[in-house]
């Protein structure tokens, strides 16, 4: 007799795929141009934070320096 404790102490059969070299080196092609992708596009996301940051430096340095008292001895 099945009991719902059965699928956590014997799990189901997970079946096994055949591919061909070819088949598999294609795949791996696949996955590797689609990492490339993503990773590009995350580094232009994070190169126009960065410009942006300069930017807003940029505009808060003048503010900075004119901010600053001259020391007087």
């Amino acid at each position: 007799m099945f009991s719902i404790y059965d699928q956590f102490f014997f799990p189901s059969f997970q079946g096994v795929v055949v591919v061909s070299d070819a088949e598999l080196k294609n795949l791996k092609l696949r996955k590797k141009e689609s990492d490339l992708k993503i990773l590009e596009q995350r580094r232009s996301e994070i190169e126009a934070a960065i410009s942006e940051l300069k930017n807003e430096i940029k505009l808060i340095e003048p503010i900075k320096e004119a901010k600053v008292p001259a020391s007087s001895s």
